[in-house]
């Protein structure tokens, strides 16, 4: 494929995918039953420079011939950054990293394509050129800046000293937004001619671990404003920069991830009718008639495979004095309405109890730990841990003093079981980086199940909005928001774009979309690979 041609690739991308803080998740195994159903195919659009003989920093030299040896072979003279190629750290003396270093989930991205067509010669490129999409971007993501400067590769000159630049702001916007790969179509970020310029703009991209590809061609043949971006260097022991192959992935409909859309999904009486493309698909909608309840303090509804919306607070985070008053109140209002409930019932108990520590809650009493990045972080790891195995994580905020989680289960697992290993494993965690000891949690947890479609978009926006109405500010919560939810709510008239985040670690960091490697192994040592043992904090 050269940098004119796309094509649609024969395979699908397996069942089992999923974004995870702008980084795809391997692939599953797809069977053929699931092959049919993950219509239609993906897209692939080659953004490369063909490196051709003669071509700056290139050269081929016939070493074998069929003719005289039995076989054709040539000899590569490559300069490190010639035609489309990534920077390592060295490079610019950034920091110590070499091509081969460089971790591969660096060089594979969902990524943003901002459409610069038209920017004159020289432009500096600076976070305003980047309009709606700053306010979109999720941490882990990356940019392809997309200004046709590719067209120029003929005329080398004019290629090498007039294009658009990154300015300072741009750069250090990347950095504060945890950029994954910065992607442009000149040979460089920063005018080649100014050293100084050069120098301080590699710099500031690359020693905060921005990867840099530059020298991309044909991104005007991308027709989606959100691709999945790869971009693979060769393995080159030392090396300061390599030639790569890069290329995008477009889904044909720009449907919903295999991970939300499994081909094996079981169809009940408690799933909507929905179309073959439809984003409620695989969600199961509540059915009273499928629902079983038990009662721990609080009484919980389970749904085999149900969609909930899950509440669970820290152990400070209402002043005793509101807790007792409240639980008296509770405790005769269900003496008086014992389980099963009918929907009135359900309603009424929702406004007077669950909505009323919602508001508590958002005042922000206790010690609010989770107001700490390092605290979040462990709460968002172990959501996304066994995200499309146990569950599929839908939306989730991570408030100062509590948490709110919107997902479905998966078959054969329950909804105490999934938020025991939540609960339990993030205590200790959380616990042991404080250096403290003691009950992290409130016991218990409010749950609710998500009735319909209308209920489901509800919830949604509550989540995208508690933030804002608990009068937060940046930095002090987690909020994050898979495809269905975003398009859900943004077809509705709220932000547009596939995710809004804020705080999500970088996927940079570790594996499992923000999951430190570290602690993935302790997830799994301590859970044993299923529920934690120990008593729920």
């Amino acid at each position: 494929m050269n940098s004119a041609e796309s094509s649609r690739s024969d395979s699908i991308l397996a069942a089992g995918q999923e974004r995870k803080g702008g980084i795809l998740a391997a692939p599953a195994m797809v069977n053929e039953t699931e092959r049919q159903v993950c219509q239609p195919s993906w897209r692939l659009i080659d953004l490369t420079l063909t490196l051709r003989d003669g071509m700056r920093g290139v050269a081929f030299e016939q070493a074998k011939t069929v003719e005289r040896d039995g076989w054709n072979a040539r000899t590569l003279h490559l300069y490190s950054h010639a035609g489309t190629h990534i920077d390592a750290q060295t490079h610019f003396a950034a920091g110590p990293g070499t091509i081969d270093q460089t971790p591969l989930e660096r060089c594979v991205s969902w990524a943003w394509v901002v459409r610069l067509d038209g920017i004159a010669d020289k432009t500096p490129i600076t976070v305003a050129h980047l309009g709606d999409i700053a306010a979109r971007f999720a941490p882990g993501e990356s940019l392809l800046l997309r200004t046709g400067w590719s067209r120029h590769a003929g005329s080398p000159q004019h290629y090498r000293d007039n294009f658009p630049r990154i300015a300072d702001d741009l750069a250090r916007w990347c950095v504060e937004e945890r950029v994954n790969i910065l992607g442009v179509e000149p040979p460089s970020v920063a005018d080649v001619n100014n050293r100084e310029e050069l120098t301080r703009i590699h710099k500031i991209l690359l020693g905060a671990n921005v990867t840099i590809v530059e020298g991309l061609a044909n991104l005007g043949a991308l027709t989606h404003e959100r691709v999945f971006f790869v971009a693979a260097p060769l393995k080159i022991q030392g090396g300061d920069g390599c030639p790569c192959r890069a290329f995008a992935i477009e889904h044909g409909s720009g449907g919903i991830p295999a991970a939300e859309s499994s081909g094996n999904a079981k169809q009940t009486s408690g799933r909507d009718a929905t179309a073959p493309n439809d984003r409620f698909a695989n969600l199961v909608f509540l059915d009273h008639k499928e629902v079983e309840s038990h009662v721990n303090r609080l009484p919980h509804w389970h749904q085999d495979g149900g969609t909930y919306f899950v509440t669970f607070r820290l152990a400070d985070s209402i002043p005793e004095e509101l807790l007792e008053q409240w639980q008296a109140e509770r405790e005769t209002w269900t003496r008086a309405n014992p389980p099963s409930w009918n929907k009135e019932q359900e309603a009424e108990y929702q406004k007077r109890f669950p909505a009323r520590i919602e508001g508590w809650l958002d005042e922000g009493h206790g010690a609010c730990v989770l107001r700490r990045v390092e605290c979040r972080e462990i709460v968002v790891a172990a959501l996304r841990h066994f995200h499309g195995e146990r569950h599929t994580l839908l939306a989730s905020v991570i408030m100062p003093n509590h948490v709110h989680v919107l997902f479905s289960l998966l078959p054969e697992h329950r909804l105490e079981d999934v938020l025991h290993t939540w609960k339990s494993f993030t205590a200790t965690e959380i616990n042991r980086c404080l250096g403290q000891t003691g009950a992290l949690w409130m016991k218990d947890y409010f749950d609710r199940s998500i009735r319909n479609r209308e209920h489901f978009a509800k919830v949604a926006r509550y989540i995208r909005r508690n933030p804002e109405n608990a009068k937060l500010r940046a930095g002090e919560f987690t909020l994050w928001e898979g495809d269905v939810v975003a398009d859900v709510l943004d077809r509705k008239g709220g932000w547009s774009g596939n995710a809004r985040t804020s705080g999500i670690p970088a996927a940079r960091k570790g594996g499992n979309g923000g999951f430190p490697a570290a602690l993935g192994a302790k997830f799994e040592e301590e859970t044993g690979g299923k529920d934690a043992a120990a008593p729920m904090a």
